[in-house]
């Protein structure tokens, strides 16, 4: 999802959550870290993430983390999540550098030991590239036709 869609999250949070039931589990929003942004833009978008995922739970929902990371963000992807958490991780499109994409999470996952892994937008043949020990769940990756499809 392109970043100004994501901006009315970090703007106004409250009216993020009008439209939600509370029996739903969120995933933390995705503010983009592409491997051409500076490293403060890339920070900045990782504390926005995070800051709009917190705020999402001091609200009483259920917010999945969701791991973003580039070349030079790899070493901040865990900051503030608890080892043991479940994580989300969108793999498409921006992973074109495979290798990137499978050191990011190889590194979360040894780094966080996940119950269980979400993956959005990843093949089945992903997983057989990943360590052993979380539960992996593969889902499409969300698009307007999911959407629709979904939403009826």
């Amino acid at each position: 999802m392109d970043d100004y869609r994501l901006e009315p999250l970090w703007e106004r949070p409250a009216a993020s959550l009008s439209r939600l039931g509370s029996d739903v589990v969120l995933i933390e929003p995705d503010f983009s870290v592409y491997s051409d942004h500076p490293f403060a833009v890339a920070a900045w978008n990782l504390y926005r993430s995070r800051w709009v995922a917190r705020w999402w739970q001091s609200q009483g929902m259920t917010v999945l983390p969701q791991l973003a990371w580039n070349r030079q963000t790899i070493r901040q992807m865990t900051s503030g999540l608890h080892t043991g958490s479940p994580f989300a991780c969108e793999c498409r499109p921006r992973f074109k550098d495979q290798a990137l994409l499978l050191k990011g999470l190889r590194r979360g996952i040894e780094q966080l030991q996940p119950s269980a892994v979400l993956l959005y937008g990843a093949g089945e043949g992903l997983i057989k590239k990943l360590p052993a020990g979380p539960r992996y769940v593969t889902v499409p990756a969300w698009s307007p036709r999911i959407r629709i499809a979904l939403l009826g």
